[in-house]
């Protein structure tokens, strides 16, 4: 998760320096029922590999991951209403869905290339390449 977020925040850089392409945050409101907190355990739980943590390791996560989705099922869900509700911030580019979505590569003629190591923007002869770490 956290190199989809680095990846994403590389290409959001390559966008606006190489490409002059203003990057625009969008401010999600959310309510307070909790679905996407629990929504987002549930994933990082499907993304845990045992193939790549020792058996005590997965276990572990396993459970602090459970932990942490039992607490918030057993909050009470709160009002809807505008002060009851918190703000996330999702980046996007001007008039298009996330990028990883590849609507915004299609619409604009940007190609978009990640990689374990790095990623890069291309369009055209142009290519703007970050490495990730």
């Amino acid at each position: 998760m956290v190199r989809m977020e680095l990846a994403d925040a590389a290409v959001d850089e390559i966008m606006a320096t190489t490409f002059r392409v203003r990057v625009k945050r969008l401010i999600l409101i959310k309510g307070s029922d909790h679905q996407d907190e629990l929504e987002e355990i549930s994933h990082r739980i499907r993304e845990l590999d045992p193939d790549v943590m020792t058996d005590e390791q997965y276990d572990a996560e396993l459970a602090r991951l459970r932990a942490g989705r039992d607490r918030l099922r057993a909050l009470p869900a709160g009002p809807v209403g505008r002060a009851a509700h918190r703000g996330a911030v999702r980046r996007h580019l001007p008039g298009s869905p996330r990028w990883g979505t590849g609507s915004v590569a299609e619409s604009r003629g940007f190609v978009i290339h990640a990689a374990k190591k790095e990623v890069s923007v291309i369009q055209g002869d142009v290519r703007g390449t970050a490495h990730l770490g």
